[in-house]
């Protein structure tokens, strides 16, 4: 009897430890599940700078939008220059802005 009370010890700290890892391992799905959502940004289209636009400026490089830049729209409907936004986008999955 007194020989099986550490075995019975060590199956339950076993079973405890077990139940923590599935529980963290569950969080880490929950919030990855989250983060998902933002990894849908993609190009819409590719569209040519014109004077009579509102935006002016490249949120990334901050640099103004001239005619001859290509430009790239997101999803969200946010304006970049191309390269700008896939150097971005190859760092992080989601919308400079957003």
């Amino acid at each position: 009897m007194k020989a099986s009370l550490p075995l019975l010890g060590v199956g339950f700290m076993t079973l405890f430890l077990s139940l923590c890892f599935c529980c963290y391992m569950w969080r880490l799905k929950k919030q990855g599940q989250k983060e998902m959502g933002y990894k849908e940004v993609r190009l819409i289209i590719h569209r040519n700078y014109s004077t009579n636009d509102s935006f002016q400026t490249c949120p990334v490089c901050l640099d103004d939008f001239s005619p001859k830049d290509k430009l790239a729209v997101c999803e969200c409907t946010h304006i970049f220059h191309t390269k700008c936004l896939i150097l971005w986008l190859n760092q992080s999955p989601t919308c400079p802005l957003c």
